[in-house]
């Protein structure tokens, strides 16, 4: 409401605006010289009206509250939309949609929003599908990032004087569970098995194995990629995902991922067996072909699989040959490399091949694996100097009048 307030010269005539998104008043004001609080208050009756036809032509700007809701619909149209990968705009929305807003979407005032809110509600998530069960570490990690992500471009649009998870901390992240692989012996028992299969799930798995590519990866393979006079394969695309039924192409997911591997001459005849193959089918279903890119791995009308297909033929393969044990059809880009780290290649040639930007990663995720055999590696000096002791009182045994030498340093 307006009032008049008395001053040394006069009185200041005050309209009460109500309040800014940081809990301060807002209001206009103005000082007229009298004496009389009557002659004032009239002042203050064409003040207000002044005020209001300002309010109505916009030259005033009440600040207003933003909502939780509406932030997070601005957040998900002005960046995931426009600036996130594919992929990534998925994962954001869905942990935005599924998680996060119907927790929060209870604050009209996204400034009343408290770092402890934020501590509680991403200690207390839930698994989805099984909501008696705590969540994951990395399920509140990506709830934590999101919410870090979401409140820092709120501070950016809306001049936050506070951002809540400026005092909240990344949930600790617990210790992953051990990779799971096949081993050599293993492997050679999916391979004998593969003999049955289709070409096509064939040459999928054999590359898996012997490349150690990402599914999305495989799925990007055109036969323009496959050079098999040389015997090389140019990793230059990704499918990590379809929108609208229509397969997303994008760069492999680092720039380390853009790469050239080899393969061993069998898999080069396998590969040029399979694309006999493939032509025949394009031949055969030509009146349906609808891609005009040349996927190595594509249903009849030449369009890529979907990715959870690949893992949906992986489950049905080893349901059908009850000697294999299951492991992820991911765990076998992770066999393949534990496969060349056990036989002695340089991590440096493994995390170039696999695709990481650092050998760094590569140290990282398969830290245990290396560590196990640097170990049979270290064992194999007890043979070199055991033999060598025996050898040297072989030798001196047989020669007992051998001259001590100096050492040749």
């Amino acid at each position: 409401m307006p009032w008049v307030e008395k001053r040394k010269n006069g009185y200041r005539l005050v309209v009460d605006l109500g309040v800014d998104k940081f809990g301060k008043r807002i209001r206009k004001t103005q000082v007229v010289e009298t004496n009389s609080k009557r002659a004032a208050e009239k002042e203050l009756s064409r003040f207000v009206v002044q005020i209001e036809k300002e309010l109505e032509k916009g030259d005033i700007l009440l600040p207003r509250t933003i909502s939780f809701s509406e932030l997070s619909e601005k957040y998900k149209v002005m960046f995931v939309l426009t600036e996130l990968e594919f992929k990534s705009q998925e994962n954001y929305i869905f942990q935005l949609e599924k998680r996060i807003l119907p927790h929060f979407k209870k604050w009209n005032d996204i400034t009343k929003i408290n770092s402890i809110d934020i501590v509680e509600f991403i200690h207390g998530l839930k698994r989805i599908k099984e909501p008696s069960k705590p969540a994951g570490s990395q399920t509140k990690i990506y709830v934590y990032r999101v919410l870090k992500s979401i409140f820092q471009k709120a501070s950016e649009w809306y001049n936050l004087e506070s951002n809540p998870m400026d005092n909240v901390k990344k949930p600790k992240e617990e210790k992953s569970h051990e990779i799971d692989v096949y081993t050599e012996k293993e492997a050679i028992e999916v391979f004998n098995c593969l003999q049955s299969a289709s070409a096509q799930f064939r040459t999928l798995v054999s590359l898996a194995f012997t490349t150690g590519m990402r599914r999305a990866e495989m799925l990007g393979l055109e036969w323009k990629h496959i050079d098999l006079e040389k015997g090389l394969i140019a990793i230059r695309q990704s499918i990590p995902a379809f929108k609208d039924h229509v397969p997303v192409i994008k760069s492999p997911k680092t720039k380390g991922s853009i790469r050239t591997v080899s393969i061993p001459p069998s898999i080069v005849q396998e590969l040029a067996n399979y694309r006999k193959e493939w032509f025949k089918l394009r031949t055969k279903n030509i009146d349906i072909w609808k891609s005009e890119n040349e996927f190595l791995f594509c249903n009849k009308h030449g369009m890529p699989y979907y990715p959870k297909t690949l893992t949906e033929q992986w489950r049905s393969f080893i349901q059908k040959n009850k000697s294999l044990r299951y492991i992820r059809f991911h765990d076998l880009r992770h066999t393949s490399v534990t496969i060349l780290i056990n036989r002695g290649i340089h991590a440096k040639i493994i995390s170039e091949r696999i695709g990481h930007s650092k050998i760094g990663t590569t140290m990282d995720v398969y830290g245990h694996v290396i560590r196990a055999a640097d170990a049979g590696a270290a064992a194999t000096f007890d043979d070199v100097f055991n033999n060598k002791v025996v050898q040297d009182e072989t030798d001196i045994h047989d020669h007992p009048n051998t001259p001590e030498r100096e050492p040749a340093y």
